[in-house]
């Protein structure tokens, strides 16, 4: 799915691949180990996780296993980032300019990870 950035997810603006959680969920939470080593092999790629919640301390459990790996965050209006990833979780978010394209974890693979990885080339 390709769309634009707009008001509703303006706080992807100046990111470039944004790995969408939900508080307590435990693929998620799965997805975290995945992250860590693919940031390893691609250090040039800025993974960053961010948590559709408005409570704080949902980001504890995801922290303490990120343990400084990438950057962690909750959304700044996280109704409209669980929208825009048609709440699924964890959905892998690619931005490139003005277009987003987002991934479920369903269907985030291989060609995806390309797009990713050519998005930081």
């Amino acid at each position: 799915m390709c769309s634009l950035i707009d008001s509703s997810t303006a706080e992807l603006k100046d990111k470039k691949f944004v790995v969408v959680a939900m508080a307590g969920c435990p693929y998620c939470f799965q997805a975290i180990g995945f992250l860590k080593e693919f940031q390893e092999k691609n250090k040039n790629v800025h993974v960053e996780f961010l948590v559709a919640s408005s409570d704080s301390t949902s980001l504890l459990p995801y922290k303490n296993e990120i343990n400084g790996a990438f950057k962690i965050s909750l959304a700044e209006k996280p109704q409209e980032i669980g929208s825009l990833v048609k709440g699924r979780f964890p959905s892998y978010v690619s931005i490139q300019g003005q277009e987003i394209s987002v991934w479920s974890n369903n269907n985030f693979g291989v060609r995806a990870l390309d797009k990713v990885v050519a998005n930081f080339n």
